[in-house]
């Protein structure tokens, strides 16, 4: 295995710019998960590393042979893709075979490799059956199995999991996780299922119109975000975004809410250095699940006034979609059922050391000092 490297890769196409000077490592047997919503950049820059895509400017490095310019076939990469890619007129063991057959290995080695890949992957019994015999799972296994079977130094994969129902999907993301565990292999992964960044990723990328917002561990990204478009694209729902005005009342920093006053603790020094660097803006950001919301303020707890717009129960979590006033909207998440109806007035409140501040401007977030 080895790691792979894009050093400053931008790409266009024509006048439309998909990828924007990306410098990025997938180090040697990491699982490193390409986020971000349709059109991101996510795949094309996927696709220049397996090449696909040739950069428009930037070099992509295999180790430290620099293989930008390298025909695909020749670049020790597999490539999985969302519609799996079989030869539908070819077995299962064929299609496994394919691969190294091209590269002239012994036919025992071929039989051998083959029977290993069919066992990891539970395709012992399918050998002998044609795609069209097998079902959207069973699939995505051969593909999966196809490219494992040469011993790549990296796997390249684009949304492998995309064309699975929602059940099956789970089950394989657990068997990928564990393959990946099991063989120690390096993978690249693009996905726009936050879900699947979250389980599978050693680190995340979050990618927007072609530029990296973010590179981290999934915890660190899930509480860290470091710019407001992470912040509300991870989690489901995503991050609350409160505009807010800075003041003092009584010499305490507070923040003011469509029109309510939330006071912040000293304790708070980002709050108080995004105060002073941010003038009189901010905006304050809040996970569903930090929220407390109650009938009654509680006593001596900082809270807003809202009203209930809509109540989700979700069976094991109930969502509690808010309104502050008119312009100001967000949603609590609560393990509880909630009894109350649409339209009660509740008082919100939370721990403010939860609270992210992000520049209303650059969006990007205040980091604590």
């Amino acid at each position: 295995m080895a790691q792979l490297e894009w050093d400053q890769v931008s790409k266009s196409f024509g006048p439309v710019v998909a990828v924007r000077e990306v410098s990025l490592i997938a180090r040697d047997r990491e699982f490193l998960v390409l986020l971000g919503p349709s059109g991101c950049g996510k795949t094309t820059t996927l696709r220049m590393a397996a090449g696909l895509e040739e950069p428009t400017s930037g070099r992509l490095l295999l180790g430290e042979r620099d293989v930008t310019h390298v025909e695909p076939r020749d670049r020790d990469l597999a490539m999985v893709f969302q519609n799996y890619a079989l030869y539908p007129h070819m077995t299962v063991y064929d299609n496994l075979a394919f691969g190294l057959k091209l590269r002239k290995t012994a036919p025992q080695d071929v039989r051998r490799a083959v029977e290993d890949t069919a066992a990891r992957l539970g395709l012992e019994s399918l050998l002998a059956r044609r795609p069209r015999e097998l079902s959207g799972g069973q699939r995505q296994r051969v593909a999966l199995g196809r490219a494992m079977v040469r011993h790549p130094q990296a796997f390249l994969m684009d949304e492998p999991l995309s064309n699975l129902d929602a059940t099956l999907r789970a089950e394989t993301r657990v068997q990928l996780k564990a393959l990946h565990n099991q063989l120690g292999t390096t993978i690249v992964y693009v996905t726009h299922d936050q879900t699947e960044a979250m389980t599978l990723a050693t680190r995340i990328v979050v990618m927007n119109a072609g530029v990296i917002q973010q590179v981290d561990t999934p915890e660190a990204i899930y509480d860290h975000p470091a710019t407001q478009f992470v912040a509300t694209f991870i989690g489901t729902p995503g991050m609350n975004m409160l505009p807010a005005l800075w003041g003092r009342v009584s010499g305490v920093l507070t923040a003011i809410i469509g029109g309510q006053r939330l006071p912040l603790p000293a304790d708070l020094p980002r709050m108080h250095a995004a105060a002073a660097a941010g003038g009189h803006a901010a905006t304050l950001g809040i996970r569903p699940e930090h929220l407390r919301v109650a009938a009654v303020p509680e006593t001596g707890t900082p809270s807003l006034k809202a009203r209930i717009r809509l109540v989700e129960p979700l069976g094991h979590e109930t969502l509690l979609h808010l309104e502050l006033d008119p312009d100001i909207a967000l949603v609590a998440r609560t393990p509880d059922r909630w009894t109350g109806g649409s339209n009660s007035p509740v008082w919100v409140s939370c721990d403010p050391h939860r609270l992210h501040v992000f520049d209303p401007v650059s969006q990007v977030a205040y980091e604590a000092v």
